[in-house]
């Protein structure tokens, strides 16, 4: 319940600083000296004058933020934990890495709630980096989706190349200089999309970049990640779920050339092929080209080789027919008089067999002719009275007789109205005789009231016509 102000003692009223100075004191009193947490370092501000490391701590489920908050590590202490992680993990303290930190809670009037860090454990976040791999590996592979990529027809020449990277990292001139010197002189269209390739921009950069790739998706062949170098913790990025999702859905081959040879990242499992380093991307892309070029040329061979055995094959049988003929001719040479008889023989035969067949043909097509004239000549004589009758009904001097008339425009009969306009001169045509007359009035729906009639036969009457007789 609620309590009005002027019931309230003057000696409970407390200043803000005041307050600020209860919660301080209760949570130095009702916490220990120091406490063990584990964070994400969602963003780590250094502060070059002071020395001082500021950080910005969370805690997530499934991606989403569910605990905040500040952080601070003192210079001197930063400048140890710093040199602690360059000795065991490679790399400097950065944003988006899980930390087990050594520390104690801070309040302070001005600043708020913080946690003050003392020291963090190096060994936890190699752990937990590792943990986080194959976490993300088992659930791409619950999925279905870790080898999708890997189901895309790679093409025969991969010479359009669009490829993710910083501009200024090693890996990418590495993989440059290899390309472009390759020692058969095949030459590569190279289009770099840069990201930056770790650090807390890394994961937004890369999946911005892939992005851009995805709208020229038909400029290009495959797409390739480029990392040169670095420790593990500087490779974390490439461990991304979202990254990795989208790199095993995209509509082209994905390469990776990032890692090393004992832990590879996961982008280097979805990707449609992984390599250790950027020039051995490089080296598969000129060894298939390569590779393709040896297949044209031993299709070429093949072909050659295929002409030459059947140009000697031919060679061989024509040689063959022309022994066979000149073995022929001999032997008719030394025996002309049985040849010739035998021929002789032949030809007699087959003369009268055809004679023979061509009589028999002949008789049957002569009885054919005696049918066939008498049964055309009917029919046409059928078929010419009909056309005849068609005709004579078709005549428009028959249409004349009962009554109709035909009007001509211009040499045109007149079949719609619309074509008329008043002071037309039109001929009208009748069964005997014509006359030319002048359009006075044009009635569209083809009906005249009876007072309508005779005032159009009235204006017909006295307007000026010639006449023609039939």
């Amino acid at each position: 319940m609620e309590l009005p102000f002027d019931q309230v003692a003057a000696e409970k009223i407390l200043s803000l600083r005041e307050l600020a100075g209860l919660i301080a004191e209760a949570l130095e009193l009702g916490l220990p000296q120091t406490l063990s947490v584990v964070a994400e370092i969602a963003r780590l501000n250094l502060n070059t004058k002071s020395g001082h490391a500021y950080l910005e701590l969370v805690e997530k489920q499934e991606e989403k933020v569910v605990a905040q908050m500040k952080g601070i590590i003192w210079a001197e202490t930063f400048a140890a934990i710093r040199k602690k992680f360059l000795e065991q993990a490679g790399t400097e303290l950065q944003a988006g890495l899980k930390v087990l930190m050594l520390g104690r809670i801070s309040y302070h009037e001005v600043y708020g709630l913080s946690f003050k860090v003392l020291d963090i454990d190096v060994s936890y976040t190699l752990g937990e980096m590792a943990l986080k791999r194959r976490e993300t590996l088992e659930r791409l592979s619950r999925e279905g989706i870790i080898d999708r990529n890997k189901s895309l027809p790679f093409p025969l020449v991969p010479q359009r190349l669009a490829v993710v990277t910083s501009e200024t990292a090693a890996g990418y001139g590495d993989f440059l200089e290899r390309l472009r010197s390759n020692p058969y002189g095949y030459t590569f269209q190279i289009t770099l999309f840069p990201a930056y390739v770790q650090g807390e921009q890394a994961e937004m950069s890369l999946l911005r970049a892939l992005s851009l790739v995805a709208g020229r998706k038909n400029d290009f062949d495959v797409v390739i990640f480029i990392r040169g170098g670095g420790s593990q913790v500087d490779l974390h990025v490439f461990d991304s779920y979202q990254l990795a999702k989208e790199a095993a859905f995209f509509p082209l081959p994905v390469l990776a050339g990032i890692g090393h040879e004992r832990d590879q990242p996961v982008i280097n499992h979805v990707a449609w092929r992984g390599f250790i380093t950027p020039t051995a991307v490089a080296e598969f892309l000129v060894g298939k080209v390569r590779e393709f070029e040896e297949e044209v040329e031993e299709a070429a061979y093949r072909l050659l080789e295929g002409g030459r055995s059947f140009l000697e094959t031919s060679s061989q049988q024509l040689r063959q027919l022309m022994h066979r003929l000149q073995s022929a001719m001999m032997a008719g040479l030394q025996s002309p008089a049985s040849t010739l008889a035998a021929l002789q023989s032949r030809l007699g035969s087959s003369f009268r067999s055809l004679m023979q067949s061509g009589l028999v043909y002949l008789e049957l097509q002569k009885q054919q002719l005696r049918k066939l004239p008498p049964a055309l000549v009917n029919r046409w004589k059928e078929t010419l009275a009909h056309d005849c009758r068609r005709l004579a009904l078709l005549d428009p001097v028959n249409v004349l007789k009962r009554g109709y008339s035909i009007t001509y425009l211009d040499g045109q009969a007149v079949k719609e109205v619309k074509v008329l306009t008043p002071g037309k001169t039109v001929l009208t045509r009748l069964y005997q005789g014509a006359f030319v007359s002048k359009v006075s009035e044009i009635k569209t729906d083809g009906r005249l009231s009876p007072g309508e009639h005779t005032k159009q036969t009235k204006e017909v009457n006295t307007t000026e016509a010639t006449l023609w007789k039939k």
